[in-house]
């Protein structure tokens, strides 16, 4: 059950909840791809090895689902994990545009 406590929260929500959907399911779908990103973008070696493109795309999944199935705590919960994914993926980004990686975003 999905309960926000005002309207404003409800489409950047739904908004991150796709964004994480789409994410993990394509990086479900497509292991090698993922893991060429995770090179490209000069991530360590193990994050590259098994399990790890498949633990991001399941983590992401499982973030959206909670995102849109969750209230209360769970939903804060779910809120603060899938912000700090997202930093994470901001300090990424950030790191790769400074050293000039070349990334192809599909």
């Amino acid at each position: 059950m999905l309960a926000v406590s005002g309207p404003g929260l409800l489409l950047p929500l739904l908004a991150l909840a796709a964004v994480l959907a789409v994410s993990g399911v394509a990086k479900a779908r497509d292991r090698h791809t993922a893991a060429d990103g995770f090179r490209a973008l000069g991530l360590p070696g193990w994050t590259v090895r098994l399990p790890g493109p498949e633990a991001l795309a399941a983590l992401e999944i499982c973030l959206a689902a909670a995102l849109l199935t969750s209230s209360g705590g769970l939903l804060e919960v779910a809120a603060v994990l899938a912000c700090g994914l997202c930093a994470a993926y901001l300090v990424i980004v950030l790191r790769a545009v400074r050293t000039g990686a070349a990334v192809r975003c599909r």
